[in-house]
């Protein structure tokens, strides 16, 4: 009997594990894919969805609505509302990832797009150029 304890035991971590993976990814997962019905998707638009999302956490460092879990995060895209594009100071990626991220798949441009204007906005020179600091504002760090 000790043995069957064990077995549900391990089983019972087993399928929390496998119902916790279910979940993840969500945050980035496109509107339509959550309320399928029996509806067909087109995978490259969901796909440019996802990216659009990965895109702005690249380019902002933040998770999309990192203060929630999983579920609520997926109900923000389902409801269309759209991570802060504030954060993003580059105009053209910004509107870049706006449209990735267009609730409407229709609205979203193809991915061959996407890479293009990727290419595009790496090609031209930063718009805000980073600046060093001045000699006197540099420290030592061994002292």
């Amino acid at each position: 009997m000790k043995g069957d304890k064990q077995d549900e035991s391990f089983f019972g971590e087993r399928l929390s594990a496998e119902k916790s993976t279910a979940t993840e990814g969500l945050r980035w997962r496109a509107p339509e894919a959550s309320r399928l019905n029996g509806e067909t998707i087109d995978g490259e638009s969901a796909l440019v969805f996802s990216l659009g999302l990965v895109l702005w956490e690249v380019w902002t460092g933040e998770v999309p609505w990192k203060e929630m879990d999983e579920a609520n995060a997926q109900r923000q895209n389902e409801g269309g509302v759209k991570p802060n594009l504030k954060l993003v100071s580059d105009t053209e990626i910004r509107d870049l990832i706006t449209k990735c991220i267009s609730f409407d798949p229709k609205d979203r441009p193809s991915l061959k797009d996407v890479l293009h204007g990727l290419g595009e906005a790496e090609s031209k020179p930063p718009e805000q150029p980073a600046t060093l600091p001045k000699p006197s504002d540099t420290r030592d760090v061994r002292s």
